[in-house]
């Protein structure tokens, strides 16, 4: 996952590459979310909606997703996906 948020991202604002420098930025990256997973799970009621924004908290769905298979998640993200012309570009990538 570090190296496809790297990839979709680094276009728009070179910052997020630094965690390639860094494995203590990806694992903290990784604890925040799961932090925020860890106090939803506390307050969470069946049939409550969740709604997640932005690209700080990405891992954030795949995590409340392995805890509450039917959870309904919703998802906003602010920085545009890269367009489809790249995508040729981040496949070579993903295979070096």
């Amino acid at each position: 996952m570090k190296a496809i948020v790297i990839v979709l991202f680094g276009h728009y604002v070179t910052t997020f590459c630094l965690y390639a420098v860094s494995e203590l930025f990806w694992q903290s990256y990784q604890e925040v979310n799961q932090l925020f997973c860890d106090a939803i799970c506390r307050v969470i009621r069946p049939g409550d909606k969740v709604w997640i924004q932005d690209y700080q908290l990405m891992l954030l769905p795949g995590m409340l997703r392995k805890v509450y298979p039917d959870l309904n998640i919703g998802y906003f993200h602010h920085i545009p996906f890269p367009s489809y012309e790249l995508s040729g570009y981040y496949r070579s990538v993903q295979k070096s």
